[in-house]
């Protein structure tokens, strides 16, 4: 992977790619990034929760699955639904702009805390009523017989 960047002329000394399996570590490594990436098809749950919670913007893919979405749903509800894409010249353009506009990583630095403090994902009454709400719709669904 390392390779694809060098070819298109950003240096190693920008990147972190990796894995770090210290937790502490982990969410030390955010005050080392301006922003964060996802992988798709399969996005991150709790990375992105992190990053979030950290002040790291995140671009992401869409997805049409649940495990292509969980990144996404979370962006949405912080407010960052420009910086999902729906394909990958999007997602490459989203990433550029963001790396480009410092203003905006300033402010989502400093404004992200809070708003992922206050979103229904991380308020377990909301959650919880989200989710009975949820099941009670399912619940009051017609049934229908599957062969």
């Amino acid at each position: 992977m390392l390779e694809k960047f060098l070819a298109v002329g950003i240096s190693a000394q920008r990147l972190e790619i990796g894995y770090i399996p210290d937790p502490d570590a982990f969410l030390a490594s955010f005050s080392r990034v301006d922003f964060t990436v996802e992988t798709f098809p399969f996005s991150g749950g709790l990375t992105t929760h992190s990053a979030l919670s950290s002040g790291l913007p995140t671009v992401a893919m869409a997805g049409t699955d649940f495990v292509e979405r969980i990144a996404s749903a979370m962006m949405r509800l912080v407010g960052l639904e420009d910086l999902i894409a729906d394909d990958l010249d999007q997602y490459v353009a989203n990433a550029v702009g963001l790396a480009q506009d410092l203003n905006r990583l300033t402010t989502l630095r400093r404004e992200l805390p809070a708003r992922v403090a206050s979103a229904p994902f991380t308020d377990p009454a909301v959650y919880a009523r989200n989710f009975s709400d949820a099941i009670d719709a399912v619940l009051r669904m017609p049934a229908r017989l599957v062969v």
